[in-house]
C-alpha cells in the first residue's frame, strides 16, 4: 500500500496534467502542448510498471525467477517488433504506447498468473486495497482538479507548480484515505511513535 501511495497519486497528476507540468518545467506553452501527449502515456505506462514493483520483488526475494524469465521473455518476443511497428506508424505516442500496452500486458496478464501460482489468495485483497480504492480516490480529485483547473494555472511557472502542488498534496491524500490499514499505521506512527 505505501507504493500505491507514491506511485498513484504521482502517475495521475502526470497523465492528467502533464502540459501543466511540461510548462512548469520548461517554461515552454507550446512545447508541453506537443509533447504532453507522449508524456501522458509514458506516465501511465511508468505508474502500473511501479504498482508492480512490490509483487515482483516479493518474488525474487523468495529465490522464484522462473516466472518473471518466463513473462519477460514472452515481453521481449511481443514488445519489440510492436515498438518497431507502432514507432514507424505513429512516432513518439507510438513508442509510448508500447510501453504502456506492454505494462497494460505484465498487469492484466502477468500479475495474476504469477499471484495465483504463489499467492492465491492474495490477489483479489491486493487489487482491491492497494490498486483499485486509492486509483478510484485519486481519480475523483484529479478529474474534478482537471474540470475546474483554472486558465491561470498555465500563467506562469509559479502557478503552474502550486497547482500542481496542491492537485498532488489532495490526490495523495484521497489516496491515504481509500487505504484504512496504511492510514492508521501511519497515524498511528505520528502521534503515538
Amino acid at each position: 500500500e505505501a507504493a500505491a501511495l507514491l506511485v498513484i497519486p504521482a502517475s495521475a497528476l502526470i497523465c492528467t496534467f502533464s502540459d501543466i507540468a511540461l510548462f512548469a518545467w520548461t517554461r515552454d506553452g507550446e512545447l508541453a502542448a506537443r509533447v504532453s501527449p507522449v508524456l501522458s502515456i509514458l506516465s501511465a505506462g511508468f505508474g502500473l510498471n511501479a504498482l508492480l514493483f512490490v509483487p515482483y520483488h516479493r518474488q525474487l526475494a523468495l529465490g522464484i525467477t522462473r516466472y518473471a524469465i518466463a513473462i519477460n521473455t514472452l515481453a521481449v518476443v511481443v514488445f519489440l517488433p510492436s515498438l518497431v511497428s507502432l514507432t514507424q506508424a505513429y512516432g513518439a505516442i507510438g513508442a509510448a504506447l508500447c510501453w504502456l500496452l506492454l505494462n497494460l500486458g505484465y498487469f492484466a496478464i502477468g500479475l495474476p498468473w504469477v499471484f495465483s501460482r504463489l499467492f492465491p489468495t492474495e490477489l483479489g485483497r491486493w487489487m482491491a486495497h492497494s490498486v483499485v480504492r486509492p486509483t478510484l480516490a485519486v481519480g475523483v480529485v484529479t478529474l474534478t482538479a482537471a474540470w475546474l483547473a483554472p486558465p491561470a494555472a498555465l500563467a506562469s511557472q509559479a502557478a503552474a507548480i502550486v497547482f500542481l502542488c496542491a492537485v498532488w498534496v489532495g490526490a495523495s491524500c484521497a489516496a491515504l484515505a481509500a487505504m484504512p490499514a496504511l492510514r492508521d499505521r501511519i497515524l498511528a506512527g505520528l502521534f503515538l511513535g
